[in-house]
């Protein structure tokens, strides 16, 4: 539960509880576990270290605020402002961030287990190899405040930390201007099963091999995003492509991917 007297001194505004870290800077984790702080003004705040397990922080607004290594494990941060925030070392695990604004946050080595993103903006923000991303739910999230959402629906939990890990091993910024489905796009496909299985196979391919899987398929120019895109990206733009122009089947695909992985591809040089 959380220290009353900690939570009147938050409760005299942001100014008075930064000096007070300040002064009791041995106090390294203030216990603000369980609080109900809804539509919260923490801009510019030192909230490093603190316990916020299981708060309603939902609305509030974060924005510009220190949270490294605070503890926001089953937190509720939905509809928040945490934009230029650094959360470096944070625990995020069943936190839900369902509609958060998470544009230019620092991420280092930030744990998301089982954490919400669904709706989540994420453009800019600072991850690295170290940022974890496990049994991730989410059904859409914004790269890009001037493109569509990214439709990640369906609970293939795999994928999802795959797409989200994807965006920690590049720098790229990635422009996608259609939405893609996971793994519900292709609706023609006999099952769920189906779909994953065909999406996975896409992905788990080499890159020379999977550009020999886009020759062979010859989709038109500008439907599959860049290679400086998330290959899970890629492969579900692909596979949407050739079922709603009817281009080939499911079991067409999988056998050319077969067929790509029994030969390798060899260079001309």
């Amino acid at each position: 539960m959380a220290d009353r007297k900690i939570l009147s001194i938050l409760n005299r505004g942001i100014n008075v509880w930064n000096n007070w870290r300040i002064k009791n800077w041995h106090i390294i984790s203030p216990d603000l576990s369980g609080v109900e702080l809804r539509d919260f003004y923490f801009s510019q705040a030192d909230l490093s270290g603190v316990n916020f397990s299981q708060a309603d922080l939902s609305g509030s607004n974060f924005s510009g605020s220190d949270l490294r290594g605070s503890n926001l494990s089953k937190a509720n941060l939905s509809k928040s402002i945490l934009s230029d925030s650094r959360v470096d070392k944070a625990n995020f695990s069943e936190a839900n961030l369902t509609e958060a604004d998470l544009s230019r946050v620092r991420a280092i080595a930030t744990k998301f287990y089982g954490t919400v993103f669904t709706g989540a903006s994420i453009e800019d923000w600072h991850i690295n190899s170290e940022t974890i991303f496990h049994d991730l739910m989410c059904d859409y999230v914004y790269l890009n405040s001037q493109d569509e959402a990214i439709i990640l629906s369906g609970k293939c939990n795999s994928l999802l930390d795959d797409f989200f890990a994807s965006l920690a091993r590049s720098n790229q910024q990635y422009s996608i201007c259609k939405s893609i489905n996971l793994p519900n796009s292709y609706s023609e496909f006999d099952s769920s099963k189906d779909r994953v299985l065909a999406t996975q196979a896409v992905v788990d391919l080499l890159e020379a091999q999977f550009e020999a899987l886009l020759f062979a398929l010859n989709p038109p120019p500008g439907v599959i995003p860049s290679s400086s895109a998330p290959k899970l990206l890629r492969a579900v733009a692909l596979l949407e492509w050739a079922k709603a122009n009817n281009r080939c089947s499911l079991d067409h695909v999988l056998e050319i991917v077969e067929l790509i992985q029994k030969k390798p591809i060899k260079s001309n040089e």
